[in-house]
């Protein structure tokens, strides 16, 4: 990104901008984003704006704190349920949470991960960018966001259409599973649904 903006005189929220236009045009697939100084901030702010929409968090220290110290802990990529459910025991519901409850955190440190947490606090993250290799792969998903509906016929042609452009992807990649999901989110609540091939 450093280099493609630099090469091409714009801003990383120009390029971005750029980028969702170019695969929109090629795909007709629209593409949210989030624009920060590193990946777990980014990851968040990409969020924001759904479907279509793109979020940026100006580089400095300041800023990025600001973003992060509302976010709830759940929205933070590493934090799963039992590290949610272990930090809310302790107190603990949004990022800024973490400076204050530091002392309880620092004396769970051999159960959580205490420096990663102050880390995040700080709205610091990683910014390496590995390429996934083909074995790394351990599922194939599809996703669509669209405007709430009460139509089931709509619905269902929806899902058919989804599971169509899904079995050309695993077919192509020639990927076996076992297991099945369907998730649909139903205005707050989610609705989830596992069968076995």
């Amino acid at each position: 990104m450093t280099d493609y903006c630099a090469n091409e005189g714009v801003t990383p929220a120009e390029a971005v901008s750029r980028m969702r236009a170019e695969v929109f045009e090629t795909t007709g697939l629209t593409v949210s984003a989030g624009v920060s100084p590193n990946k777990t901030l980014s990851k968040i702010a990409a969020d924001i704006n759904k479907p279509n929409g793109q979020f940026v968090i100006d580089p400095t220290a300041e800023a990025c704190q600001a973003f992060i110290r509302d976010q709830p802990l759940r929205k933070c990529y590493g934090i799963g349920r039992v590290t949610e459910m272990l930090l809310n025991g302790l107190g603990l519901k949004t990022v800024g949470d973490i400076y204050k409850h530091r002392r309880r955190l620092y004396l769970m440190r051999d159960h959580l991960p205490f420096r990663w947490l102050l880390s995040l606090y700080l709205g610091l993250g990683s910014n390496s960018v590995k390429r996934a290799k083909r074995g790394d792969r351990k599922s194939y998903g599809a996703e669509k966001t669209f405007h709430p509906t009460s139509e089931r016929t709509e619905l269902d042609n929806m899902i058919k259409r989804m599971a169509k452009s899904l079995a050309k992807d695993v077919a192509r990649s020639e990927f076996s599973g076992r297991t099945i999901t369907l998730s649909i989110k139903h205005g707050q609540s989610r609705w989830r649904q596992e069968s076995a091939v």
